[in-house]
């Protein structure tokens, strides 16, 4: 949901019941020194985190839970509502908990245990708990890592806040409460379960945007007893009850609504209360909106998070270890993120956490698990790819050497994707050209070579380049696109000769088959295109071909059409072209449509001087009708634009090569005589007035054959 949808929402809600509706850049990657993050959660945790080594250790709760993580609350008043004051925390494991959660602990630090509840085990090494507050208590222990742990007795009874559970649509119909009710009960793959402020939102926070089943389960507090009033607006399926009972239904697929049309009313007491929201949207951003109108309000409006009871968020602190002087830790922070073409790169900060000293002269070094290491006790690293990385921190401590991993799952922070804040692409690829490109995981390296590339740091791209083909090996689809960007690269620093090597040396690197002809393929083009060794080309298409599969083996097959094409074999040229077509059953007739409707596009593109436009018209026409490239008009039309462009020579070549793979055209004197013409434009004299000849032996009934003769006449 764009941002506009939520300022319409605001301005469009603001009437009476029933009315109509009317930052800083990334520090150097490995850099040994305190960071200094763009966002000001990174110092804050950074104080937070240095802080535990000099607080006082607690007595142990049970020596059977090998570990246990502090975590601390910033402030805190009881509300005195019926129910427990709850708090919720996310912090890493380590890798240390059980699978499904059950030997987690909550306590005091007095060690009285409280009920908790695991909210979500993951991704990576992470866990989301929420758990009773007594008190005032602002610090409370997690304890984990019991083999033998069962699972708690009881579990939290959640009655605060507005907690979002959300699945993966597994179908079925939604009219109604009962129908949407039976998709939930079906929905067995959790995508998120958190808190929220509130139920207002247009995106999905746990992830992906489509297809979804959530409910929130909220509670808020109504001020005074009376007459509520309350709107939803969704797209696709939603109801709410309130206490139990149905207030709205608005289900079905739909937009969602702009107004208050939607609404239901309910007496309610003083005091609080809980409202279900249902929510499935099996297309589309989740638009969500629950609004309301209290006694003697004047009109309806979204709720906002205060009008529902608080939930603490707390801080975890560094990790502690039963019976151990010394225990290094760290948290991962996401520091930032920077975006290109159509891709997100992520800026983690990480801090070593100690219990205990670790002594003056300790050591740090950390591997981020995508090929790179760095060291010092506060670094920062730019993840290229998402997906999971298993960080290692070795320490150097007093007590000896100790290791501590986590899995980190990198990805956009889906919380934060209405937010346009992004750290500098430039400085990005600053921190990335002192990669060590020798190890870096060759999927990563790809897309530090497209950064580098993007950047004009011509040299760190070729060193990431020769890195890759060092190896003997690389995985397929990362090998194919990686050498994909190196080759291109060659092709526009002038190297084309160089390119195609590249290409080729992919070919030894990976076992796929559609990987190695794809790469020969690629070969087979700039051999073909730019080198001019049609025979080396002809091998490289018919050696993809052995291999191609699917898209590849029309773009092998292509290729050998274009090489029969330059060497003036028609009939070899037709039959590669035909058996390279997209396999697709046409009626009568629509072939010839397609290709008047292409080159309509490309005449309406020239019209206006899209030039770019224009050859995607054509490139799109010559691999879909490849046989087209045989009859003349496609190349009248490559011709006109290449002059337009100021490209005479190329011009020039593509007229001859028409002409001489099948005379017979009918715009072959037509193409001709802009090759003369381009030859002129080019300087190429000599080439000239063999042209204008070709013109008035080869089409002496063409009206060009007479304006040939008078300039071949001419002074």
């Amino acid at each position: 949901m764009g941002k506009g949808w939520v300022r319409m929402w605001h301005g469009r809600l603001a009437h009476a019941k029933g009315g109509a509706g009317g930052k800083g850049g990334p520090r150097t990657h490995g850099q040994d020194a305190h960071a200094t993050p763009a966002k000001a959660i990174g110092l804050v945790l950074a104080a937070a985190l240095l802080a535990v080594a000099a607080q006082p250790c607690q007595a142990w709760w049970n020596a059977e839970w090998q570990y246990r993580r502090p975590v601390v609350l910033g402030g805190y008043e009881p509300t005195d509502l019926p129910g427990d004051d709850i708090a919720v925390v996310t912090m890493p494991t380590a890798g240390l908990t059980a699978a499904d959660g059950r030997d987690i602990r909550v306590t005091t630090k007095g060690g009285r245990v409280v009920a908790h509840r695991v909210l979500m085990i993951g991704p990576g090494d992470q866990v989301t708990v929420a758990f009773a507050l007594l008190g005032k208590a602002d610090r409370y222990f997690v304890y984990f890592a019991n083999a033998d742990a069962e699972a708690p007795p009881e579990q939290l009874e959640i009655q605060r806040g507005v907690l979002q559970e959300t699945w993966k649509y597994p179908g079925g119909a939604i009219g109604t409460l009962a129908q949407v009710q039976a998709v939930l009960d079906k929905a067995d793959t959790l995508v998120g379960r958190g808190f929220r402020g509130h139920i207002f939102q247009g995106y999905n926070p746990f992830g992906p945007n489509e297809d979804l089943a959530s409910v929130f389960t909220a509670y808020f507090v109504a001020p005074v007893d009376g007459e509520y009033t309350f709107c939803t607006s969704s797209r696709n399926a939603s109801f709410l009850e309130i206490d139990g009972g149905l207030i709205v239904a608005n289900g079905g697929r739909h937009p969602p609504q702009a107004n208050v049309s939607k609404q239901g009313d309910i007496e309610l007491t003083a005091g609080l209360h809980r409202a279900r929201f249902y929510h499935v949207s099996p297309q589309g951003d989740p638009v969500v909106v629950l609004a309301w109108q209290a006694p003697g309000g004047e009109r309806i409006w979204p709720m906002l998070p205060r009008e529902f009871t608080p939930v603490v968020r707390a801080e975890p602190q560094g990790l502690q270890q039963n019976g151990q002087a010394v225990t290094v830790d760290f948290i991962p922070v996401h520091a930032g993120e920077s975006f290109m073409v159509d891709r997100y790169f992520q800026r983690y900060a990480f801090e070593v956490v100690t219990a205990g000293s670790p002594g003056s002269d300790a050591s740090w070094q950390w591997d981020f698990g995508d090929g790179t290491t760095a060291g010092g006790k506060s670094v920062e690293h730019i993840y290229l790819v998402g997906g999971e990385y298993i960080v290692t921190l070795t320490a150097g401590t007093r007590a000896g050497k100790q290791t501590r991993t986590n899995r980190l799952y990198v990805h956009r922070p889906w919380e934060l994707v209405t937010q346009t804040g992004l750290d500098s692409l430039g400085e990005y690829a600053a921190a990335v050209a002192e990669y060590n490109f020798t190890t870096l995981r060759a999927d990563a390296l790809a897309e530090a070579m497209d950064l580098l590339r993007r950047a004009d740091d011509n040299d760190a791209v070729a060193a990431a380049g020769e890195a890759l083909l060092a190896r003997d090996t690389a995985p397929a689809a990362a090998a194919v696109k990686a050498i994909g960007i190196y080759s291109r690269f060659l092709q526009a620093q002038g190297q084309p000769d160089k390119a195609a090597q590249v290409l080729l040396r992919g070919v030894e690197m990976v076992a796929d088959a559609r990987a190695k002809a794809a790469l020969l393929v690629g070969a087979g083009r700039i051999t073909l295109d730019e080198l001019g060794d049609a025979d080396e080309a002809l091998k490289l298409f018919e050696r993809a071909l052995d291999g191609a599969a699917e898209a590849t083996v029309e773009e092998a097959r292509r290729g050998v059409g274009d090489v029969h094409r330059l060497t003036g074999d028609l009939d070899g040229a037709r039959e590669a072209y035909e058996r390279a077509a997209p396999q697709r059953a046409m009626l009568p007739g629509q072939e010839l449509f397609e290709a008047g409707n292409f080159a309509r596009h490309v005449e309406a593109y020239t019209l206006v001087k899209d030039y770019a436009s224009a050859q995607a018209a054509l490139d799109e026409w010559a691999q879909q009708l490849p046989a087209c490239k045989l009859d003349g008009y496609w190349s009248l039309l490559q011709v006109k634009l290449y002059l337009l462009r100021g490209e005479h020579l190329a011009a020039a070549g593509e007229a001859e090569v028409l002409v001489g793979v099948n005379p017979q055209s009918n715009y072959g004197a037509e193409l001709l005589m802009l090759a003369a013409n381009a030859y002129h434009r080019a300087g190429k004299t000599d080439k000239v007035r063999p042209t204008l000849e070709a013109i008035v032996a080869k089409y002496p009934e063409s009206t060009h054959a007479a304006d040939a003769a008078e300039a071949l006449a001419g002074p």
